[in-house]
């Protein structure tokens, strides 16, 4: 996420995590060079929180240089699902609000075959074991 405007401090899903497995974080390098004051490696630039909506990520009171107008770079953030990546929405708050699409966990429905595929199939099959049947009785083939 690399903020437009400095000061920016809070960044949002747009959505509710499915299957999150409590695992989010940020890029600690990334933050240094966006202004934290920890050393590179250190993860005390934000505190992450899940609630009822979504996950968000708010920058640490103490980080006062973060994204200021100094220090506007990239920093990645992730969180851990089970669920593969779809599109969706996500949020950067602070002096002012915005928010972009991005790749998201989304839940799809699994794909069942329809009845009529499988009888095609289970015709198919013995099909094919019936002409192997009707080969091997016969014997085999001799040319005159």
């Amino acid at each position: 996420m690399t903020p437009s405007i400095a000061k920016e401090t809070r960044l949002s899903t747009g959505f509710l995590p499915t299957l999150y497995n409590n695992t989010a974080g940020w890029d600690f390098n990334q933050a240094f060079a966006a202004g934290s004051t920890n050393l590179p490696g250190g993860s005390t630039a934000f505190v992450a929180v899940l609630n009822t909506t979504n996950l968000s990520w708010t920058a640490n009171a103490s980080q006062t240089a973060l994204w200021d107008a100094a220090h506007i770079s990239a920093i990645r953030f992730f969180f851990e699902t089970t669920v593969a990546p779809g599109i969706s929405n996500y949020n950067l708050g602070g002096t002012q609000i915005g928010s972009a699409l991005g790749y998201a966990p989304v839940v799809t429905a699994a794909a069942v075959s329809e009845p009529g595929s499988l009888v095609l199939l289970a015709f198919a099959a013995v099909g094919i074991v019936v002409v192997s049947l009707r080969r091997k009785a016969v014997g085999p083939r001799t040319e005159i």
